[in-house]
């Protein structure tokens, strides 16, 4: 079973991947892709193959064809042609793209694409805490060489992250270390006063698409770790009121 990026599947895998979870399978892919995406917490999945093993299989049946017909032409036993048929399958299978265990080797270049960026200034930036638990979960899944996580750790710091980390003296050179210092640095509990008011003022903006204003919405909930329903609501009321370009509210 391997890990891919979610854009790389085919639309009709990915409506496979849809339907297998519950999920409406109708819309442009760039809608499903963000659907499935959503639905994993991630932009990768796990897919496997099914093909490779149906090759076999058809490779099998189509050996013991050619020997039944080698049967029925000669006397000759073949036990020993199925038998080298057989181990043939097999180690055709041990050696499938589903069944070989491989080692691959992630560059700097991939391993940050699957890193969210992090901007402690940032309201559409997740916490901190949610930076730490993202890049803990895929090292896990990926087992990642420690030096090239740190590098694209180092590249998806953004803003007063980034200052910091240019501003230090002291060079780490593991990741429970730094995300220790993250954690230390830019760890911030909001009171629920704070959270209603940042909420709040989520209003649509003028010009902006309604799907990119529900994604602005959605990220600012969940940087304060809200319910979906809670997030919902928010959006609504902020549908309810715009602002002119000026600052101001309409309604």
């Amino acid at each position: 079973m391997a890990v891919v990026k979610i854009s790389s599947l085919k639309l009709s895998e990915i409506k496979e991947l849809l339907s297998e979870r519950g999920l409406e399978t109708e819309g442009h892919k760039n809608e499903l892709i963000l659907r499935l995406s959503e639905a994993v917490g991630a932009d990768v999945i796990e897919f496997t193959q099914t093909n490779v093993q149906d090759q076999i299989n058809e490779l099998r049946e189509m050996f013991t064809s050619v020997l039944q017909l080698m049967q029925s032409n000669s006397n000759t036993t073949t036990n020993d042609n199925v038998s080298n048929l057989n181990s043939f399958a097999e180690q055709a299978r041990l050696e499938s793209p589903s069944t070989r265990a491989t080692k691959i080797n992630y560059s700097v270049k991939e391993i940050a694409e699957t890193i969210p960026d992090f901007d402690p200034t940032s309201e559409s930036s997740i916490t901190v805490e949610q930076f730490v638990d993202r890049v803990n979960g895929a090292m896990s899944a990926y087992k990642w060489e420690e030096k090239c996580l740190l590098l694209a750790v180092y590249s998806r710091l953004k803003g007063a992250a980034k200052i910091w980390l240019n501003s230090t003296d002291k060079l780490y050179s593991n990741w429970n270390e730094l995300s220790t210092k993250l954690c230390e640095e830019f760890s911030c509990i909001p009171d629920e006063a704070d959270i209603h008011y940042k909420m709040s003022q989520a209003v649509r903006k003028p010009n902006e698409n309604l799907l990119d204003y529900c994604f602005r919405v959605s990220a600012l909930g969940k940087r304060f770790t809200l319910s979906e329903s809670a997030i919902v609501k928010y959006a609504r009321d902020g549908l309810k009121r715009t602002t002119n370009g000026y600052g101001h509210y309409s309604f």
